[in-house]
């Protein structure tokens, strides 16, 4: 397994596993239906409008496609937006 810093190539898969999480995690508190669909578009949409900084991480763990992410924002405090594994 290989860490490294996130690239624009990883986003697919970045919004795959994120998809995939949040239809594990949040089955009882969102919608079947938005679960179904609109949260690849809302996700995609997210992760392509995002501005990533030069003081903000965004790691990819990989082995044969992505196993996992970490988003951490780096403003005033650090603030880890997203952790998902596979």
């Amino acid at each position: 397994m290989k860490i490294r810093s996130a690239q624009e190539s990883d986003l697919k898969g970045i919004v795959s596993l994120q998809v995939e999480s949040w239809r594990d995690i949040y089955s009882d508190v969102l919608s079947e239906e938005y679960l179904s669909g609109q949260i690849v578009e809302d996700l995609e949409k997210h992760w392509n409008t995002v501005k990533i900084r030069s003081e903000d991480v965004v790691l990819v763990a990989q082995e044969n496609g992505i196993l996992g992410f970490i988003a951490v924002w780096c403003q005033d405090e650090p603030y880890i937006d997203n952790l998902h594994i596979n």
